[in-house]
């Protein structure tokens, strides 16, 4: 009966540990698909305290609405299968003139989270988030928020002193430097820059210059934002959104180091666009781009200020010009002919084309065709 007792006692101790084991292993399962949110930044521009996260259902894919196509393209890849990603603006259209349709503002309502890029890039936000200000559902993330920003009437100088102060709410400051006294401004004096065109209309879009996303570490900050929105809105899902962002972050860290290193190299700093939105670009990258028109693409310049284009690009060694596939490259056509320049696309990434789509392109893809087409004109 003892050898009987003790095997009971044996077996019974096996299927105890068995169940432990098993106990424990759900519960790490589960701790790790709960894995908590990072906190929200005091600067992150989201909506939250307007946001009741608790009537979102956690079962269902988020819908998310974005009006640019780096948050369009961002918000997919962290995303993922866990949200619908929907961007407003049709592909090939300027996104400097658009302004949603009244179906848009209801697809809006009825989305979970609105990303938006801020620094009065889309002149219709202010109205829309008013309109929309007793919805307690929707979360509204501005994606310039906290973010060193370009002051369009400076010398390229980020403006620190505005409420978009960006010192201790980022969590990349290793591999994120936005110091003004690491930017190295090595124009000429007689050049007209991209900054001091005074062209009629560049305050359309505001006191700053909103194409932040064209330098690839301030596009980095626009992600996380993307990245902490959809941890808050679906915690369940964190870890899946953290790897997919990780993945991200690496991407736009390499393409950020390739920028540095291969712009480092070439002999001419100088480049002529159609329209000033690559002042992040250049300060990022020390580079100085000449713009045949303003921040807005319909600020044209006068005669005297085409005729100094045309005048430095004759006694320039530069002899090659940007054009954009979203804007219109009219008046840059203009100086093309005129000093015999070749054509080279620069994309502003604002917006994507048809082409861009169907080709399934990303911002990390159309910034590496950038890069080559940079290196090439300033060779």
């Amino acid at each position: 009966m003892n050898g009987v007792n003790r095997a009971n006692w044996r077996s019974a101790i096996i299927v105890l540990a068995v169940l432990v084991v098993v106990v424990l292993v759900v519960v790490v399962r589960v701790m790790n698909s709960n894995t908590s949110c990072p906190p929200m930044l005091i600067n992150d521009g989201v909506n939250n305290e307007a946001t009741n996260v608790a009537n979102i259902d956690a079962t269902k894919r988020l819908v998310a609405i974005t009006t640019t196509f780096p948050l369009y393209d961002f918000a997919k890849q962290i995303g993922g299968e866990q949200v619908e990603v929907v961007s407003l603006l049709p592909a090939g259209v300027d996104a400097h003139d658009f302004e949603p349709t009244a179906k848009q503002m209801i697809e809006i309502a009825n989305a979970d989270v609105l990303f938006y890029n801020g620094a009065g890039f889309e002149m219709w936000i202010d109205k829309l988030i008013k309109a929309l200000k007793n919805d307690g559902d929707l979360f509204v993330v501005d994606g310039t928020e906290g973010l060193p920003l370009l002051d369009v009437n400076s010398d390229n100088h980020y403006d620190n002193e505005s409420n978009h102060t960006h010192e201790d709410n980022v969590s990349h400051e290793d591999n994120v430097s936005h110091e003004e006294d690491e930017v190295n401004h090595n124009h000429e004096e007689d050049v007209s820059h991209e900054d001091n065109i005074s062209h009629e209309d560049d305050h359309v879009h505001g006191v700053y210059d909103p194409h932040v996303w064209l330098n690839p570490q301030l596009a980095l900050l626009q992600a996380e934002k993307i990245y902490n929105a959809f941890c808050q809105l679906q915690p369940a899902s964190a870890t899946y959104f953290e790897d997919n962002f990780d993945k991200l972050k690496e991407q736009l860290l390499q393409l950020d180091l390739a920028f540095e290193q291969e712009l480092a190299e070439v002999n001419n700093r100088t480049f002529m666009v159609s329209h000033s939105g690559y002042r992040y670009l250049a300060d990022r990258y020390n580079l100085n781009p000449i713009a045949v028109t303003g921040i807005h693409p319909g600020a044209e310049p006068s005669q005297r200020e085409l005729r100094e284009m045309i005048d430095f690009l004759q006694a320039s060694e530069s002899k090659y010009i940007f054009f954009e596939p979203t804007v219109s490259n009219k008046l840059a056509e203009v100086v093309a002919t005129e000093v015999g320049a070749q054509v080279l696309i620069l994309h502003p990434l604002e917006n994507a084309t048809k082409a861009d789509i169907d080709n399934n392109e990303t911002y990390v893809s159309i910034m590496w065709r950038n890069l080559d087409n940079l290196k090439i004109a300033l060779q």
